[in-house]
């Protein structure tokens, strides 16, 4: 049928992969509406007014916060917005509902839970702005450097008791991913190394994996990285680690894609001076060949 016309003077922000969610913007800088309409219902477009700037959004823009004239304001799923305590400094993250945000108290800055209309301090200053959130559990991870330390130490912050915060561990370089009650993350006493240990919830899950070089896609629980990186050709030894068990899917991997469902598409024993390889997909245990002399493979990154 004929398509419903929503806006002929807005500028486009995210429309989610059914398309059923759009949510656009109209106005100019510093007065600003976004609107939000799901196209699978007959519920009317909702709006947020008068916004002078985006302070923070989650990927999804159902989590907002916003400077307006006259304060800072917090809305969920464009719902009625609600005016947060003065002070704010920067929003770091959201889940379920709630946001985490620092704020300005006198001499210092804190740490705050806002959730269900109520401001909740933490007990500790995440002063490092890394914020992993894992929807299911209602838990964050954040890295925070204190007592002189090098290298920041995890904790967790649970959004079903009030922003409690737990000591998870020490020396953590990276927080790679969370999902389903499986934090994976990166441990380095040395900030300088290239190399680093693969962790998760606490237990050694690889030894001197590639800095950086972590991936998990959105449809599996398998966490894939690279080991023995060779800096002259750039490959590396492709492994992933699922259910507690690391497999090795591939040697002299140049490059990778990784497929939502769990599988990868790997670019082997590239020739630099030809500048072609062989293509194969790693599925289910096996390595199939695919094609060769492959230039590039040429398909989205959807890493998480």
């Amino acid at each position: 049928g004929a398509g419903e016309i929503l806006t002929e003077k807005g500028t486009l922000y995210q429309a989610d992969k059914s398309a059923k969610t759009i949510i656009w913007a109209e106005g100019s800088d510093g007065d600003t509406s976004l609107f939000m309409k799901n196209t699978d219902s007959e519920d009317p477009i909702k709006q947020v007014d008068g916004i002078q700037s985006l302070l923070y959004s989650s990927s999804d823009y159902m989590t907002l916060v916003a400077q307006k004239q006259n304060g800072i304001y917090f809305t969920e799923n464009f719902s009625e917005p609600e005016k947060l305590p003065e002070g704010i400094v920067n929003v770091l993250g959201s889940c379920c509902g709630s946001i985490v945000y620092n704020r300005q108290d006198g001499d210092e800055v804190n740490s705050y839970l806002y959730t269900d209309g109520q401001e909740y301090k933490l007990d500790k200053t995440i002063n490092t702005g890394i914020f992993m959130t894992d929807e299911a559990e209602k838990k964050a991870y954040v890295l925070i450097l204190e007592n002189e330390r090098s290298v920041p130490s995890m904790y967790s912050i649970d959004f079903k008791e009030k922003g409690a915060m737990i000591h998870r561990d020490d020396d953590v370089s990276e927080i790679y991913s969370a999902k389903d009650g499986a934090c994976y993350y990166a441990k380095s006493t040395d900030i300088g190394s290239s190399k680093v240990d693969l962790y998760c919830n606490e237990k050694l899950v690889e030894s001197d994996i590639e800095v950086g070089m972590a991936w998990q896609t959105e449809g599996s629980e398998a966490i894939w990285f690279a080991k023995d990186l060779d800096m002259e050709t750039g490959s590396f030894t492709l492994k992933y680690c699922e259910d507690g068990q690391v497999t090795e899917a591939a040697k002299d991997v140049s490059s990778a894609k990784l497929c939502a469902d769990g599988s990868a598409f790997v670019l082997t024993d590239y020739d630099q001076t030809a500048q072609k390889g062989v293509l194969s997909l790693y599925e289910r245990g096996k390595l199939a060949h695919i094609d060769e002399d492959v230039k590039e493979i040429h398909l989205p990154d959807i890493a998480a």
